[in-house]
C-alpha cells in the first residue's frame, strides 16, 4: 500500500483506525491486558508520560488500573528522556512519547530518541506519537519497528493533511503487535469509511498542498516567535 511504502515497511506492519485516537485507545487496551488472553494487570502496573503532554487518550489506561507516572519537562519545555528512562521499572507497561510534543511543540533530537527507544523497548512497550512530525524535517522512526518488537508508531491524517473530520490514522509496528491491536478492533481495518480512505490516498499524492501547509505553518511560527521576542524586549 501507499502507507507501507511511504514508511518503508510492509502492509502487515500497518493498521488503520478512525483517527490516531482509535489507535491510541487500542494500544492502551492492548498493554493493559498484560497478555492478550489474560485481562489482568499487576497492582503496581504503571505507564510513563511527559508532563505536560497529550494525555486525553490515557483514560483507558486509568480505567484498567494503571498508575500514571508523570515526568516533568526540562526547563526548555522539552521531553526529559533521561528522567523518563529513570521512571521506568519492572511494572511499567508503556512509555509514551509525543514527538513533537503536544502542547509545547518541542521535539526530541532523533539520535537521542533512537538511543532511548532502543533501551526502553527491551523492558516495555514504547508508543511514539508522530501526529505533528510532518511539520518538521525530522525523519519518522518507522524504520525501527522491524528491529524492535515493542515499538509502536502512531500517525494521523488529521494535521498537515487536513483530514481531521475524516477520522483516519494508523499504527506502524511489527506484525505480532498489529495482529494483537487488530484483534481488539471490532471490525478490523473497517472503522474507517471508504470515503476517508480515498481522501487519505489522494492527500498522500498532493505534495503541493502538504508543502504549502508546511511553509505557512513555518512562517506563522517564526512570526509569532519574533513578535513575542519584541514584546519581551520592551
Amino acid at each position: 500500500s501507499d502507507l507501507a511504502k511511504r514508511n518503508s515497511v510492509k502492509d502487515e506492519n500497518i493498521l488503520l483506525g478512525a483517527g490516531s485516537t482509535e489507535i491510541l485507545d487500542l494500544v492502551a487496551k492492548f498493554v493493559s491486558l498484560d497478555k492478550a488472553h489474560e485481562p489482568k494487570v499487576t497492582s503496581n502496573a504503571n505507564y510513563v508520560i511527559a508532563d505536560p503532554s497529550y494525555d486525553y487518550w490515557t483514560v483507558t489506561l486509568d480505567y484498567f488500573g494503571l498508575t500514571q507516572k508523570k515526568v516533568p519537562l526540562t526547563t526548555e519545555k522539552k521531553i526529559n528522556l533521561k528522567a523518563m528512562l529513570e521512571a521506568v521499572n519492572h511494572d511499567t507497561k508503556l512509555v509514551y512519547i509525543c514527538n513533537p510534543n503536544n502542547p509545547t511543540g518541542t521535539i526530541c533530537e532523533r539520535e537521542e530518541l533512537m538511543e532511548f527507544i532502543t533501551k526502553i523497548s527491551q523492558k516495555t512497550f514504547v508508543l511514539i506519537d508522530e501526529a505533528y512530525l510532518e511539520y518538521t524535517k525530522q525523519q519518522s522512526l518507522s524504520n525501527l519497528v522491524s528491529e524492535h518488537k515493542n515499538i509502536i508508531i502512531v500517525k494521523t491524517f488529521s494535521k498537515i493533511y487536513g483530514l481531521a473530520g475524516a477520522r483516519i490514522g494508523y499504527a506502524i509496528a511489527n506484525k505480532t503487535i498489529i495482529d494483537n491491536l487488530a484483534n481488539l478492533q471490532s471490525n478490523i481495518n473497517n472503522s474507517v469509511s471508504v470515503l476517508s480512505k480515498l481522501a487519505a490516498i489522494a492527500s498522500l499524492k498532493d505534495d503541493k498542498f502538504v508543502s504549502n501547509c508546511y511553509i505557512l505553518n513555518e512562517d506563522v511560527r517564526q512570526y509569532t516567535i519574533s513578535e513575542l521576542e519584541k514584546l519581551n524586549s520592551e
